[in-house]
């Protein structure tokens, strides 16, 4: 056997009937080895191993320790609440995996002892390829560690809060530039953290992917300076995913204490290679227009998706681009899939597109979160005419469609928000499911009239 996996939850709904191994089978396997007392592993060609269910059942990290041996280069194991058998089973680890290239540690609590455990554990482990921790601080001992590493590829950690209070090489003066990372997945407390972590890491220039997460929402200055320093820092030469999140979720109707804006996302603009783009910040996006996401596709011509989301619900602070800075984007991006923005689409019929001739057949995912629509007809004609295989993913208005107690996770969905029962919210979700509707049966009566397939986009000024 090469693949070992205990992954299935008790709170998991999709499998509603399955058998668990009792702990007393964990302990007669152990038993059984030491009796006779066999110092191989017991499982000698395992290569990977997962192990996630020590929450429940009485069986923990410990029972899992007779599993481990030292072919084993995948383990994903979740940390326990409480830490049962953990110095025990990263002691066997160390002991016994020295092959571990991919480590994935799941963990759901915040501990100063967790930290050090892991941080130890990584600074064990000499064939690391990939290190995926993401809720687990790193020391700054590990990461010097992890920065030595030849073959390190994919590292997801949170930083030290340190970073933001004295710089990375006075703490740790052997660090390098992770001279192998392909895929950078960083936690941070603060932008001032990201800036002195991407001023040591400056070498890192065949990085792939980089997604950051703040743990306090920046300013708007911060967040442009922290673009900056990652823009010349020389990571982007290559980089074609971008993702950028927060922390911080501010209450659904508040006045949005930044907006994100064409001189903040500047240095972006600059890194010409970005393919996928994820920006989810509590930030307002009254400032994005159409002359903006033109900005973006032209600064970008190999994108493929761009999601740009904000907590803030008020139609004030949705995005002033309409349905035709979709063709702007599109006309400039020949692989553009997917699009995710709160766009202002209540436009008359006659002002959203005064040339029909365009059509654009690549565009096919349109997620428009809680867009404020005034006629549907208009909306569902314009995505069919000009976007032919575009699927409406989400709109974030829901109806509720089964009755209350006949869901299987009822106790969570039979009560409507404050929200959810808002006239505005009620109008919004009829006018959205008529756009749905409406898209339906242009598409099936599309489906069955003569289509030409050499249609090609035809140009557009975007005011």
């Amino acid at each position: 056997m090469e693949h070992l996996s205990f992954d299935q939850s008790p709170y998991d709904l999709s499998i509603s009937d399955h058998r668990d191994l009792s702990p007393s089978a964990f302990r007669a396997i152990q038993r059984s080895h030491d009796l006779c007392h066999f110092d191989r592993p017991l499982l000698q060609n395992l290569t990977s191993f997962t192990f996630k269910k020590q929450d429940f059942g009485g069986i923990s990290l410990r029972d899992a320790c007779v599993f481990l041996g030292p072919r084993l280069k995948t383990l994903d194991f979740a940390i326990p609440r409480p830490l049962v058998g953990l110095r025990t089973f990263v002691k066997a680890l160390k002991a016994g995996c020295p092959a571990i290239e991919h480590l994935y540690i799941s963990n759901c609590q915040s501990s100063d002892r967790v930290n050090r455990v892991v941080s130890d554990l990584i600074c064990s482990l000499p064939s690391l390829r990939t290190v995926r921790c993401g809720d687990i601080t790193c020391h700054s001992q590990a990461l010097e560690y992890l920065s030595s590493r030849p073959s390190l590829q994919d590292l997801h950690v949170h930083l030290p809060d340190e970073l933001a209070q004295q710089r990375l090489l006075d703490v740790s003066p052997k660090i390098l530039p992770f001279l192998a990372m392909r895929s950078l997945d960083i936690t941070v407390a603060s932008t001032a953290s990201v800036v002195e972590f991407f001023q040591v890491t400056s070498g890192s220039s065949d990085l792939e992917s980089l997604s950051i997460t703040i743990d306090s929402l920046p300013t708007a200055v911060q967040l442009h300076t922290a673009l900056t320093v990652m823009q010349q820092s020389g990571i982007c030469d290559k980089l074609t995913t971008f993702v950028l999140g927060g922390r911080v979720m501010s209450a659904e109707d508040s006045i949005p204490l930044h907006v994100l804006d064409a001189q903040t996302l500047l240095p972006l603009l600059q890194c010409r290679n970005l393919e996928d783009i994820n920006i989810h910040i509590s930030y307002g996006h009254a400032a994005i227009n159409n002359s903006l996401l033109k900005e973006m596709g032209l600064a970008w011509p190999c994108l493929r998706a761009l999601f740009l989301f904000s907590c803030h619900y008020a139609h004030l602070w949705h995005a002033k681009a309409d349905l035709r800075g979709l063709i702007c984007l599109a006309q400039n991006c020949h692989s553009l899939e997917s699009v995710g923005l709160q766009f202002d689409v209540s436009l008359p019929p006659t002002a959203i597109y005064p040339d029909k001739a365009i059509r654009c057949e690549w565009l096919t995912r349109l997620d428009v979160a809680r867009s404020h629509v005034t006629n549907p007809l208009a909306v569902a004609t314009f995505l069919t005419d000009v976007f032919p295989n575009l699927t409406l993913i989400d709109h974030e208005y829901y109806i509720r469609s089964t009755p209350p107690g006949t869901s299987i996770r009822s106790d969570f969905e039979d009560e409507l928000s404050e929200d959810e029962q808002s006239p505005e919210y009620i109008d919004m979700a009829k006018r959205w499911k008529d756009v749905v509707q409406i898209l339906n049966a242009r598409r099936q009566e599309l489906s069955q009239s003569p289509t030409n397939c050499n249609v090609r986009m035809q140009p557009l000024i975007c005011n």
